[in-house]
């Protein structure tokens, strides 16, 4: 279980970090006065891992956090 919150963590921090400016992803149509949905989708996805990993944690707690207890 343990292992998986990691790797979760380790998710949710490479998510979490911005794209480099000159990635290229191909073709985005892009329309007047709707926000850039693909420049979203990383914080969007890294929210969404954050969420499940506090979800998580207040189920089963690290086997770390139990020990401090």
């Amino acid at each position: 279980m343990d292992a998986d919150l990691v790797r979760r963590q380790a998710l949710y921090e490479l998510l979490a970090e911005p794209d480099p400016p000159d990635l290229h992803r191909g073709y985005v149509r892009r329309l007047e006065g709707k926000p850039d949905r693909h420049a979203q989708l990383p914080l969007l996805a890294a929210k969404f891992v954050q969420a499940r990993l506090l979800e998580i944690r207040e189920r089963a707690p690290l086997a770390e956090e139990a020990q401090a207890h």
